[in-house]
């Protein structure tokens, strides 16, 4: 799964008003941090709730999630026109970076350091296949494939296997 969507998802679609209720329980000395209020407990049930929804579409058993651990991705040394993804927004949803952390600690989340999340999601594909003795992309290899990848970023589709978009709800090899 390519974690990097979900905290996106759950953080834009709650709001900002759980987000400042959370910060100002921190504020008051209410709880310790963001991550023990009842607003993050609510935004965390919300990502695995639609964690298990992609896993139960996919139909499958379990899940490996990889998530970009930011700072060090390869491409923003490399970048010398623009910055790296320098179109797009800087601001964080709500709980972003808690959400992030607990993926990490609670559910085993895989940072991928260096490379992003949809890179890690083609090398598994690939080592995935390879275990499976089969051509990538044979007939063999369509009929034994046991993994699904689920992203919505188009780099992931650039590894044979079956692809599943939570945007879309479809499924592709």
């Amino acid at each position: 799964v390519d974690a990097d969507l979900l905290p996106y998802r759950v953080g834009f679609s709650i709001g900002d008003i759980p987000f400042l209720e959370a910060k100002a329980l921190v504020a008051d000395g209410t709880f310790k941090s963001i991550s023990d209020t009842p607003q993050f407990e609510s935004a965390f049930d919300q990502l695995c709730s639609t964690l298990n929804l992609w896993v139960r579409k996919t139909k499958c058993d379990s899940a490996i999630l990889y998530s970009t651990k930011s700072n060090s991705n390869f491409r923003l040394d490399i970048a010398f026109t623009d910055c790296y993804k320098g179109q797009r927004v800087a601001e964080k949803p709500p709980f972003f970076n808690e959400l992030k952390d607990a993926m990490t600690d609670a559910l085993g989340c895989i940072l991928s350091d260096g490379i992003e999340a949809d890179d890690n999601l083609s090398i598994e594909a690939t080592r995935r296949t390879k275990l499976l003795g089969v051509v990538a992309g044979s007939i063999a290899h369509r009929e034994f494939c046991d993994y699904v990848t689920a992203s919505s970023d188009k780099d992931s589709t650039i590894t044979t296997g079956f692809h599943w978009n939570p945007d879309t709800y479809k499924m592709t090899w």
